[in-house]
This record gives structure tokens, sequence and C-alpha cells, in this order.
């Protein structure tokens, strides 16, 4: 199952910032369509590649790809702008008629954690995707 996952400019030393955003990932389209009914950028937005993984996708799965790569930026967001969809989210979870919300909220939460963190360390993340 393809997991959801923070990736920031820099390491913080001695942080662990692992999540395992598995259920967000398994009912993204659920929360994409709750962050647009309440006026934020849906996770998904927030996604971003490096040149290496482009590269390296470009070498397992596609030779098209490189064309790609030779205009890809890589594109960073601040914290704020994460955290604002994540605790929005959070706020209206219960609306969701979905089982395990107890895990997507879990999951939620780390993320907002790990936000939390980057934003008291002045630092910019994107969302990956583990396939």
């Amino acid at each position: 199952m393809p997991s959801l996952y923070i990736i920031m400019e820099r390491q913080i030393p001695n942080v662990d910032i692992y999540v395992n955003g598995n259920f967000l990932s398994k009912h993204n389209d659920e929360l994409g369509r709750m962050a647009k009914q309440y006026g934020v950028r849906p996770l998904m937005d927030f996604f971003s590649i490096s040149g290496e993984e482009l590269s390296s996708l470009a070498e397992e799965h596609s030779p098209k790809l490189n064309k790609i790569r030779k205009d890809h930026h890589e594109n960073w967001f601040t914290a704020e702008e994460g955290l604002q969809t994540v605790n929005t989210l959070l706020q209206n979870l219960a609306s969701l008629k979905l089982n395990q919300l107890d895990r997507i909220e879990a999951e939620l939460q780390d993320f907002a954690r790990v936000l939390e963190l980057a934003k008291l360390n002045s630092l910019r993340w994107h969302l990956g995707v583990d396939y």
C-alpha cells in the first residue's frame, strides 16, 4: 500500500520525522474532497519530487520522464501551509463517514507534529509518496 510522508529541506539533528501515512494515502480522495470543501489545499498539492528521484524513476519506468527531468524543479512549502491543511482536516474529520477514522486521525496528528518541528526550525517541506 502506498504511503505519504514528509520530506524536509534538511534534517534536524537527533529528531525522527518518520510518519506512517498509509491510511492518508488509502483515503486520499476523500481527504482531498474534504480539503476543497473547507477551502484548504489537498495534501497531494504538497507533493514534489527531487531531480534525483525523478531520474531514478525515469531509469526504472520510462525514458519519457527524461524530457520532464530537464524542466523539473523540486517544490518546497512552508510548514504553515501544511499545518493549515492538516489542522483543518483534523478539525473536520468526524464529518467523514469512514472506517478507521482513528488511524487517519493518528497519522494526521503525526503530520502536525512533524510540521510543527519544521515550523520551529524554519524549514520548508514537501510531501513524498512511497510505493
